[in-house]
This record gives C-alpha cells, structure tokens and sequence, in this order.
C-alpha cells in the first residue's frame, strides 16, 4: 500500500530589491568573467557580458 503526502506551502513574502554599484579589481571582473564563460559553456547557457 502506497501513501503520498502533499506538500503545501504557504504564501512567497513580498521582498524589495536594492540596486547596488560595487568597486572592485581588474583581476576580480577578469576572474569572474571567465568564470561566467565556463558556466556557460558548462550549462549551455549563454552569458551576458556586463562592464
């Protein structure tokens, strides 16, 4: 005999986002952009270049 559950969730909280401008090296967006690359090419998901 087989029992199922259902799973219920209650409702998704509103949230509020911020925008935010960070500094950061050279080296860290290098880095995160070949990271980006990878991912993409891992996942098959095309990546979006931001400066």
């Amino acid at each position: 005999m087989s029992t199922t559950e259902k799973l219920r969730l209650g409702p998704v909280p509103k949230t509020k986002s911020v925008k935010m401008t960070i500094a950061c090296p050279v080296s860290l967006k290098a880095g995160l952009d070949r990271y980006a690359a990878l991912h993409a090419q891992t996942h098959g998901e095309q990546s979006m270049p931001r400066s």
